[in-house]
């Protein structure tokens, strides 16, 4: 073995683990820096996804113009309709509250779920 190759075996073999909490460390009871996401049990950079005007993921975005599609649905009951509205309204709030959050992927995950079951909710009553 050349001396350069030994020289880069023990330099790379000595290279410090990143601290707890830092990208590519471990989490640190379940949190990482700002701008770091904690993904099995490793702080990573997850990036995220495409975000509408409102800051929210895509998903997000989808999610809500359905739920306002499927709140003005003519098949449905009246009140069905006007309960939908009251939900839409609420996450709606409940969206502004996130902050940072916003982008994590527990939320693009559950817009994404959320927009699915609308899509069946709305093709059963041909919306």
């Amino acid at each position: 073995m050349t001396s350069t190759r030994l020289a880069l075996l023990l330099l790379v073999a000595c290279e410090q683990a990143p601290e707890a909490g830092r990208e590519r460390g471990p989490c640190r009871d379940g949190a990482c820096e700002a701008g770091l996401t904690c993904l099995s049990d490793r702080c990573v950079a997850y990036p995220p996804a495409a975000s509408g005007p409102s800051g929210l993921p895509a998903s997000c975005v989808d999610y809500e113009q359905l739920l306002d599609k499927y709140a003005g649905c003519p098949a449905l009951p009246a009140d069905a309709r006007a309960s939908i509205r009251q939900v839409v309204d609420q996450l709606k709030h409940n969206w502004t509250q996130l902050g940072s959050a916003q982008q994590s992927p527990m939320v693009d995950k559950a817009c994404a779920d959320g927009a699915a079951a609308t899509r069946r909710a709305m093709a059963t009553f041909k919306c």
